[in-house]
């Protein structure tokens, strides 16, 4: 039992010296007054107090400072009792006793400093030794309360001495499922009540972190608790990954043993001196026969040969026996096939493995091997060849693009292993040309397209990810791309991917008449859901040919799982191939329908589904008697869905084999742009209806101004109605050419200009054969917006033509022309009349209508230039502004 430390409370120097001070006046203040009163007795035994307290705090000095205590005792005592001999012995005997006293304690109080150093020492170095030991150590009482919990318990389990001391709670975070934590808690249970312990106890507990680790247990009491019974510490070792390669290693053997009897080899033997073979009944079974059929197990080389090797592989026999006779190198070892003629005359091929025994003189006195049955591998190599060719051909006839990569350099590098013929469409490039190379060589925008960090990401994690519609652009191509990647169980990264700029094209050109009309809209993208079906798991390095079977069926089942086209292929006999999950979706086909693997049955169980069978059916059998064209159509069904139909023969080699269907779900495309193209019509019968009655309304201005001018006799006023309904006219005419118009965004200028012309002669009464009008306005159009301040622009400026530059029957002529150049468009009017006098200032004129003309040209940001020569000519000069069908 560890020794016991007595541990009194902690007292500052300053305290213990006050408490020594004070003890020490306070007794030799009561000695003399003992003395004083003539108590001679009882004072003397208080001074035990401050010497004890003296001794067992300052040790040596305490013994000095007791001897100065003592001596002022007998100083006293011979003060007051002198000269009393008696007093004054007694007085030297307790001095003596005094000083032994001090002695004692002093001496007893440094041994007892000494050993709390001591014990204080050794208590530090076991407490180092429990925290840094490697194993879990915990102490628990007999509550299942955590005393101690070391570092490595800490690493172990995830949790941390101050979440687990001083309660039992981590048990159940330890074993949460509360079955096991019962019987473990039994167990425990019973073995503190019993007093027992137990060793290498093992129990699986649940780690912070969610870990499982397996724990093997030793414990043991804690010796001497009387201050603490029913202590134990337990000791865990965390023995998870011996448990793991202990588990790896069973099934390793497991798949050995399993290894060597699917391989069904057979042994032999062969005795070079006599020419016999020995063979065993597993080596008789692989050849279709028996010993007791043969005559025993022994069997001479040429009746071997004559019965079980095939005529044309029998030189073939002997040169490989010659060689291991005659070869010097005792390790000699060879590997031929050859075929052999089973008893039941069925031909099957072998692998045959020699090795030889040689003699002290070293020749060779035996050979002896294993011979292996072959035929169904090389079967398999045939049907892997055929497979290979038919899912080739399946995966070049996808819509679909589809790349294979393979990382180099810890995936900082990707390097392109194949390429099919969508892809190689869509990105306008050959295969040939680009095996081998760097993704980054071919696809040099690859990593500012963000393709590149997509693809390292599944290299590293093994998580398909979809990589967002995206425009990829280089020096050489351009174009929005819908990538999918995923990884290979060889590490390949495949990644199907399709072109949508035409797609995107579509949505950005819907999307901007939308704007024009609504102000706003919502981009909207359709997000393609795609799945990715389970690999095929990984086969025995040793048939290799069934592995390259398995890579090309998991790339192309991948391929078309990870499709959202619904995928169909039927052979030449109207046999259903294969189909993916997707096209079961779609066409809601039954997998009683399809387990019958009839074309025919198919196509009758979705006719109902259609709103135009007899098309559907119609096209089917016409592809299906032109096995080489190809095809495409929108097929509709009675629920309202749209899909599109795309048909390909399927080719391998020279030879149609089948044709390969595709189905795409267009449904909510096409309802949105339906729905868009009714909100236009919506728009533009809305925006007609507009100008209509913005028409109307100015057409009643006028017929108002027309009234109001019956009773006005001032003839200024007159002539400014005149002018005002002159200009409401114009504005009310583009309104009546807009909602008369086929196209709302803009007004033909010639058809405007002509008829604001016509209708001005015509509203001041011009006579035409003294006054001529000249149109030679260039077919455009304009926006309402240029327009009506045009309009307003030509009626002020021919209204003063017709009013001010003919007088008197003056013959003359109007010319409006207009014409563009560098995105300019020039409108000039001029007349050949009197012209305008030069001392008028038309920039700074009184005139309205002149004002008008300059704010309305500025309004337009153009220029205005008077030339004052053979009558008055305006030019006026103006910035194009584009309109839907032409500029102006």
């Amino acid at each position: 039992m560890a020794p016991r430390v007595l541990n009194l409370p902690e007292i500052s120097k300053r305290n213990w010296d006050a408490i020594i001070v004070a003890a020490s006046v306070s007794i030799l203040l009561f000695t003399v007054y003992c003395l004083m009163t003539g108590i001679t007795t009882v004072f003397m035994h208080l001074y035990y107090f401050p010497i004890i307290l003296l001794c067992y705090h300052y040790h040596r000095k305490g013994f000095f400072y007791s001897m100065l205590l003592s001596v002022i005792y007998l100083t006293t005592v011979v003060f007051f009792e002198y000269p009393s001999i008696t007093e004054l012995a007694s007085a030297l005997l307790r001095f003596l006793t005094f000083s032994g006293v001090a002695a004692v304690t002093a001496y007893l109080s440094m041994i007892l400093e000494q050993r709390q150093m001591e014990y204080r020492s050794l208590s530090e170095f076991n407490e180092s030794i429990v925290t840094n030991a490697n194993v879990w150590l915990t102490v628990l009482d007999a509550n299942g309360t955590i005393v101690v919990w070391n570092r490595a318990a800490e690493e172990i389990s995830g949790y941390t001495a101050g979440e687990v001391i001083g309660n039992n709670r981590i048990w159940k975070q330890l074993y949460p499922e509360p079955a096991y934590r019962k019987e473990i808690t039994k167990t425990i249970t019973g073995i503190i009540g019993q007093k027992k312990f137990f060793e290498n106890f093992e129990t699986t507990i649940r780690a912070k972190n969610g870990d499982r680790k397996i724990i093997s247990w030793n414990t043991s009491a804690i010796p001497g608790q009387e201050e603490a019974p029913g202590r134990f510490v337990a000791i865990g070792i965390d023995i998870t990954e011996r448990r793991q390669a202990e588990e790896a290693l069973r099934k390793s053997q497991l798949q050995l043993r399993e290894a060597m009897d699917l391989a069904q080899l057979v042994h032999w033997e062969y005795d070079v001196p006599t020419g016999i073979f020995t063979f065993n009944d597993r080596f008789y079974a692989m050849y279709g026969t028996s010993a007791e059929r043969e005559g025993g197990y022994r069997m001479p080389a040429e009746v071997y040969v004559k019965e079980f090797v095939h005529p044309d592989e029998k030189n073939l026999i002997a040169e490989e026996v010659s060689k291991a006779i005659a070869t010097t190198d005792p390790d000699y070892f060879s590997r031929i096939e050859h075929r052999i003629i089973r008893r039941d005359g069925e031909v099957r091929h072998i692998v045959v493995r020699i090795a030889i025994t040689k003699d002290a003189l070293g020749r060779t006195i035996k050979t002896h091997g294993a011979n292996q049955d072959v035929t169904e591998r090389r079967k398999a190599e045939e049907a892997i060849r055929i497979s290979e060719k038919k899912f080739r051909e399946l995966f070049d006839n996808m819509s679909s693009g589809v790349a294979v990569y393979e990382a180099k350099n810890n995936g900082a590098d990707f390097i392109i292993r194949d390429f099919n013929r969508a892809a190689e469409k869509i990105e306008n490039i050959n295969r040939h040309d680009i095996i081998g190379q760097s993704v980054r060589e071919v696809f040099p925008g690859v990593e500012e397209f963000g393709l590149f960090d997509v693809f390292r990401k599944v290299w590293e994690t093994g998580v398909p990810q979809q990589h967002p519609i995206s425009l990829y652009k280089d020096e050489r191509i351009a174009g929005w791309r819908d990538n999918y990647v995923y990884k290979l169980p060889s590490g390949e990264i495949v990644a199907i991917y399709d072109d949508v700029t035409e797609r995107k094209k579509a949505e950005e050109e819907l999307q901007r008449l939308y704007h024009k009309l609504e102000d706003r809209v919502k981009e909207r993208t359709i997000e393609l859901e795609q799945a990715n079906a389970a690999l095929v798991s990984e086969v025995s390095q040793r048939k290799l040919a069934e592995e390259s079977l398995q890579r090309a069926l998991s790339l192309l089942n991948a391929a078309i799982e990870s499709t959202a086209d619904g995928i169909l292929v039927v052979d030449m006999e109207g046999r259903i191939a294969s189909f993916n999950r997707q096209f079961t979706q779609m066409w809601k086909i039954p997998d009683s329908v399809l387990a019958a693997r009839d074309d025919n049955m198919a196509i009758n169980y979705v006719l109902s589904q259609l709103k135009d069978p007899d098309r559907f059916l119609s096209k089917v059998k016409e592809l299906y008697s032109q096995p080489s064209n190809e095809s495409f159509d929108t097929l509709e069904f009675l629920d309202g869905r749209i899909f599109e139909r795309y048909s390909k023969p399927q080719v391998i080699g020279q030879s149609i084999v089948g044709r390969v269907w595709s189905f795409r779900d267009v449904t909510d495309q096409k309802r949105a742009e339906r729905r868009l193209t009714e909100s236009l019509k919506e728009k533009e019968m809305l925006l007609r209806e507009v100008h209509h009655r913005v028409k109307n309304n100015l057409q009643i201005i006028v017929s108002l101004l027309n009234l109001q001018s019956r009773y006005i006799r001032d003839e200024n006023v007159l002539s400014a109605i005149k002018d005002s309904q002159s200009r409401v006219r114009v504005m009310s005419l583009v309104h009546e050419k807009l909602y008369r118009s086929k196209d709302l965004s803009g007004i033909n200028l010639e058809d405007y200009i002509g008829f604001l012309a016509t209708s001005l002669f015509h509203f001041y009464g011009t006579n035409k054969s003294l006054v001529a009008l000249s149109v030679d306005v260039k077919e455009s159009l304009v926006d309402i917006n240029t327009a009506i301040p045009l309009g307003l622009i030509i009626n002020e400026l021919v209204s003063n033509a017709l009013k001010y530059a003919f007088p008197g029957g003056r013959k003359g002529e109007v010319r409006i022309a207009t014409e563009t150049e560098d995105n300019i468009l020039t409108l000039t009017i001029s007349d050949n009349g009197v012209g305008m006098p030069p001392e008028i200032d038309w920039k700074n004129t009184d005139s309205l209508g002149l004002q008008l003309v300059n704010s309305l040209v500025e309004q337009l940001d153009g220029s205005i230039d008077l030339i004052r020569k053979n009558g008055t000519t305006y030019i006026i000069r103006i910035q194009r502004q584009t309109v839907r069908g032409g500029t102006a």
